[in-house]
């Protein structure tokens, strides 16, 4: 909570998740009921085979596309989409209401059902949207609980179905997350990849990558220091700093150290 605090005294914006998905270890489900104050719930798979693991580590990664981001535009953008537009058809529907009782002229009854008509598909579209993202979310985590009983790699081209339509319906959320330059290098990356998406808000920052069976970090290296030598994709510059990162999992979480330094004993918490 006083991380979150932090962030919005910075105006940055920002909210719980970045948090749950450092201090619990695995593979997690954040869930945060709609009252205040803010109560997060959060359940969390810690162990899973080795051949899951090994898979993992085989078929995901992570590329920076070199390009830093602020998350707040974007955040910005989101919320105005899920808070502002089913707010704006509400009031629509009451001033379109009252205009078309106290109107006399067809013609202003006619605009003012279309303007209300055109709120109501966008909150249709929005809230449909965050429904989509919800139950992404729910089929994640049931893909992850039942790895005991399942081939790993089918689980892992599960889940990259499950992050190419995470991805979809962020593009579809916040506009601005995936700006043309930065969707010219995801092109170049998908024929490597199962599933892909951008990190947290988007518009930049890191992809991550699920790559098809017989694919290796390795080839994904190569691709990415052929844009570099390159230096474009397609009519966009290539920041230099693209680069290819290996992902692991961490079945441990945030751990911490507390330094008594008149004694020089190390004590290590977990979270």
């Amino acid at each position: 909570s006083q991380v979150s605090e932090v962030e919005q005294i910075l105006t940055s914006g920002g909210g719980w998740q970045d948090q749950v998905g450092a201090i619990y270890g695995g593979f997690k489900l954040g869930h945060c009921p709609p009252r205040l104050p803010v109560a997060v719930e959060v359940k969390a798979i810690t162990t899973y085979s080795a051949a899951f693991a090994d898979a993992f580590h085989r078929r995901v990664c992570l590329v920076y596309t070199g390009q830093q981001r602020l998350a707040k535009n974007t955040l910005l953008n989101a919320l105005r989409k899920s808070a502002l537009s089913p707010a704006l058809a509400l009031l629509s529907t009451a001033h379109c209401s009252n205009t078309i009782k106290n109107s006399k002229k067809n013609k202003n009854k006619s605009y003012k059902n279309s303007n209300d008509d055109g709120n109501k598909r966008a909150s249709t579209r929005c809230l449909g949207t965050i429904a989509a993202l919800i139950e992404g979310a729910k089929h994640a985590w049931d893909i992850v609980s039942e790895l005991h009983s399942t081939d790993v790699d089918d689980s892992l081209d599960e889940l990259a179905d499950v992050l190419n339509r995470y991805w979809e319906l962020k593009v579809e959320m916040a506009e601005g997350s995936e700006p043309p330059h930065i969707a010219a290098i995801l092109q170049e990356l998908r024929p490597l990849c199962s599933g892909l998406a951008l990190c947290g808000a988007g518009a930049g920052g890191f992809a991550t990558l699920v790559l098809h069976r017989d694919r290796t970090i390795e080839d994904v290296r190569r691709l990415i220091d052929a844009v570099r030598g390159r230096g474009s994709t397609g009519e966009y510059i290539v920041n230099q700093g693209l680069s290819v990162h290996t992902a692991t999992i961490d079945s441990v979480g945030v751990q911490t150290s507390f330094v008594n330094s008149e004694f020089d004993l190390i004590i290590d918490s977990i979270w």
